[in-house]
């Protein structure tokens, strides 16, 4: 226990746990980014084998560390509200969700999968990211239910999930509801335009449809409406085209107010034709949602508040390192850096600070600068290290000089 966080260091951990195994912060439950090998991979195993069927043999042992890190916190995988997956390959997805069934029971958490480059482990071709309730402070949870968003895979995860105030909705792509549509891309004919015209934007229709239809749809059904959502992960296949066009229609829907945004560089979605993938956590009380401002432009998404305060917990919008400048450029080191010291103002900003970090998550072109993010981050800090994910994306950021971005998520201080 620490203060107004209770952190958990199990005795067994892999070579790849970047910071504490889970850290617990009014009721939630904050895993770090699971993976089931070290750099040389079990027994000499290949990723890219198709014979191997990697994701199954390595969702074993992810899965036994998430359950023995929650363990210490007196709760279990049925505890789940959200599991994140990062796989490497678009394939694995499928092995991911059918193997699913065997760790899991009661209501399924709520999920995101995405593809990216690159993980820590040679080997790794998963990561799960988890985050848990604590039914002795939130209650029971249950599950949503919305004709809004259409589940192909029934066993797969649950359109939302209830836990106490909070809301947690997964991920949802602009694919259609059904397979009769009238485009050959999978895409909602509302969602599909003619990219022969350029005056069509493909990516703002599809941010609208998956907002405003999908995911208001799961929101309504829970009793939340647009203005409960706290933190909305924005999921991009490509920054450098569509961040400005998303950008507009996300300013436009929340009429210059959005919720902490955390904008995502990844590497393939679901459904090939999708631009952007969206999902978001909602808290009830809406007179308990402050939004924190600064008028300091380098600490934030421009309109975007840096972080948002609500139950307890601060959720910070994406917070990226200074440009490196050519012709002199700067190492990755100093942007690691730079990155860390502004995610220490915009907690500041939030009545929070680096000692009160729960979870961050790193996203940069390389996941195995994770090992400088951890030294960046002990550089600022004099507490254990929160929960810490680490993923790499080939996929653009924000600008040609910008390699990395965080996610984070603290306890109020």
């Amino acid at each position: 226990m620490e203060g107004k966080r209770r952190i958990v260091q199990c005795a067994e951990r892999t070579s790849l746990t970047l910071g504490s195994d889970a850290v617990e912060a009014a009721g939630l439950a904050f895993l770090g980014g699971r993976l089931a090998n070290g750099p040389e991979g079990p027994s000499g195993e290949h990723a890219g084998s198709y014979f191997d069927r990697p994701v199954r043999t390595q969702l074993k042992p992810v899965y036994d560390g998430v359950r023995r890190s929650l363990s210490e916190l007196n709760l279990g995988l049925k505890d789940l509200v959200r599991v994140d997956a990062a796989v490497t390959k678009r394939d694995h997805v499928s092995s991911y969700r059918e193997q699913r069934r065997r760790y899991l029971s009661g209501p399924l958490p709520t999920s995101t999968a995405v593809r990216v480059d690159n993980l820590l482990g040679r080997t790794s071709v998963i990561q799960l990211t988890p985050i848990a309730a604590d039914p002795s402070v939130h209650g029971e949870m249950h599950a949503v239910e919305s004709d809004a968003m259409a589940v192909y895979s029934r066993d797969a995860f649950s359109k939302g999930l209830v836990c106490g105030n909070w809301l947690f909705v997964s991920g949802a792509t602009a694919s259609a509801h059904s397979r009769s549509v009238k485009n050959s891309q999978g895409l909602a004919d509302e969602a599909w335009v003619d990219e022969n015209y350029w005056a069509q934007s493909p990516v703002k229709v599809q941010s609208g449809y998956v907002l405003l239809e999908k995911i208001r749809g799961v929101l309504k059904a829970a009793g939340h409406g647009l203005e409960n959502i706290v933190r909305a992960n924005i999921f991009l296949t490509d920054c450098e085209r569509d961040l400005g066009p998303f950008w507009e229609t996300w300013l436009d829907i929340f009429d210059g107010a959005p919720p902490a945004t955390i904008i995502t560089p990844i590497d393939g979605l679901g459904l090939v034709a999708a631009r952007i993938e969206i999902s978001v956590v909602a808290y009830k009380v809406r007179d308990d949602i402050v939004k924190v401002v600064s008028d300091t432009p380098d600490e934030s998404l421009p309109g975007c508040p840096v972080a948002v305060r609500a139950g307890g917990l601060v959720w910070c919008s994406s917070v990226a390192g200074s440009p490196l400048q050519p012709p002199q450029p700067r190492s990755g080191i100093d942007e690691l850096y730079s990155a860390v010291e502004r995610l220490e103002r915009v907690l500041a900003r939030a009545g929070s600070s680096i000692d009160d970090l729960v979870f961050v998550g790193m996203h940069a072109d390389r996941a195995s600068r994770g090992g400088d993010f951890v030294k960046a981050l002990r550089s600022r800090s004099t507490t254990e290290l929160p929960a810490i994910a680490s993923t790499g994306s080939g996929a653009p950021f924000y600008g040609p000089s910008l390699t990395l971005c965080l996610d984070a998520v603290a306890v109020t201080g």
